[in-house]
């Protein structure tokens, strides 16, 4: 039996993990922005390391329920 507590706590976690994702969408995309052509070479090392760290972050959150 499900309870409604069990319920809850099922779509808060995958309340949060949308969440999450749609943020790590939202920060890769800000970071093409500031990689495109007009900023070619500009902090290029940078912008690359903060895109593979966010992206090793992301690999390590649990995926969200369907």
């Amino acid at each position: 039996m499900v309870t409604d507590v069990e319920t809850t706590l099922a779509k808060t976690g995958h309340d949060w993990a949308a969440g999450y994702r749609a943020g790590v969408a939202a920060a890769l995309a800000e970071l093409d922005l500031l990689g495109g052509p007009h900023m070619q070479g500009f902090n290029a090392p940078l912008l690359t390391h903060v895109r593979e760290r966010i992206q090793q972050l992301d690999r390590r959150c649990p995926p969200g329920n369907p």
